[in-house]
């Protein structure tokens, strides 16, 4: 059986994977609105995809709250709590990325396939995602949830006695919060360029001037988010020479909260923006 910290690490990790292809997917998405044949859509499933767009953002939300906790109410130590934390959003984040899939794909297939066949490439696309991530997983568990949380409880208060104190060193917690800065800048990225390109889409010049300044403010805390998540290596090499030193954990730390901050705002913003264009309200 795996130990907290390897099962801690392997956790984080799997939530960084769905974080990466989730704010792709999503910055694509965005990026639909200013595009002509987006507005050829039948209304209703633009209003649907609308709000898969905003239930794909609420699961983005979720999958970075393990790092802010971990960062945060752990202070760097892999606990149970984190575990715990990790486990149970990808449970909730999953379902969400497999409806985004379904109505990305139909509305995919619907241009140059028509409603019937969107709808059966959709619905494929839904049931074949819901099968490998929950029917096959649910149908294989050999274990349960709530006895291992309790095994690993029992091996943190172990580990907390045979340690004196701190479970996890400080070059696992500098290494742990670099990773996290690298699970989001890829994403960042994704979602900057898609923001740049917005404005020489067609449908962004009809824009009424709040809206233009909103997508410019959203731009700009994303711009900010990526030079934060990029701060921490810059820091490292010039600052403390690669070296490991608290003080780098707690620089690493706070650039990866703020960063966070940020993205959040731009991200929010953005589908402020794309709300109002949709609604006109």
């Amino acid at each position: 059986m795996a130990d907290l910290k390897s099962k801690v690490e392997d956790a984080l990790n799997e939530t960084r994977i769905l974080i990466l292809g989730g704010q792709v997917l999503i910055g694509a998405a965005l990026r639909l609105y200013f595009v002509s044949a987006f507005q050829r859509l039948p209304v209703a499933l633009r209003v649907e995809l609308t709000v898969v767009l905003g239930l794909m953002l609420f699961a983005i939300g979720l999958l970075m709250f393990p790092a802010a906790y971990h960062q945060i109410a752990a202070r760097g130590e892999d606990t149970p709590a984190v575990h715990l934390q990790a486990t149970t959003v990808m449970d909730w984040t999953l379902i969400i990325f497999c409806v985004g899939l379904g109505s990305y794909s139909a509305m995919a297939a619907m241009n140059f396939l028509g409603t019937g066949w969107a709808v059966l490439v959709g619905g494929l696309g839904f049931a074949f995602s819901v099968v490998l991530w929950y029917l096959v997983p649910w149908t294989a568990k050999r274990h349960d949830k709530k006895e291992i949380h309790r095994k690993l409880h029992e091996e943190e208060e172990q580990e907390r006695r045979d340690k004196g104190g701190e479970l996890t060193s400080l070059d696992e917690k500098i290494k742990t919060a670099l990773i996290e800065c690298r699970m989001v800048l890829p994403g960042a990225q994704a979602l900057l360029g898609f923001q740049l390109v917005t404005f020489v889409e067609p449908g962004f010049t009809p824009l009424p001037v709040l809206d233009k300044v909103l997508h410019i403010l959203s731009l700009f805390c994303i711009a900010n988010s990526t030079i934060l998540l990029m701060a921490p290596a810059a820091f490292h090499r010039i600052a403390e020479g690669g070296e490991n030193t608290e003080r780098m954990y707690r620089y690493t730390s706070t650039m990866l909260l703020w960063a966070l901050l940020f993205l959040a705002f731009g991200i929010c913003g953005d589908y402020a923006m794309l709300l109002h264009k949709l609604s006109d309200s």
